[in-house]
């Protein structure tokens, strides 16, 4: 699935498209140069059951690594992935 990311204003998020429209996407805040706090995650019901939800994590995790950034996932679906496993330890603040 080809994931995009958008960001203006300390704001941003990584969605999919299908059909012209975000179909999944999860929202962000930069809230400072070394941290962004994840706060939302939807995931469109034709979606559901894929494992697109986790791959926008994941996506996340990815850019955080990139970015040099620690993660804050407030979103409650982000927060149960990201300490799930140790191996996105090292992004989570």
């Amino acid at each position: 699935m080809n994931i995009k990311r958008f960001e203006e204003n300390g704001k941003g998020r990584f969605y999919i498209e299908k059909e012209g429209k975000e179909a999944a996407k999860i929202e962000y805040t930069r809230t400072d140069a070394d941290h962004i706090t994840i706060t939302y995650t939807e995931v469109d019901e034709q979606m559901r059951g894929e494992g697109v939800g986790q791959q926008l994590v994941e996506k996340s995790v990815e850019f955080a690594r990139e970015e040099n950034l620690k993660i804050d996932p407030k979103c409650s679906f982000a927060k149960s992935v990201l300490t799930s496993s140790e191996e996105f330890a090292d992004v989570l603040q």
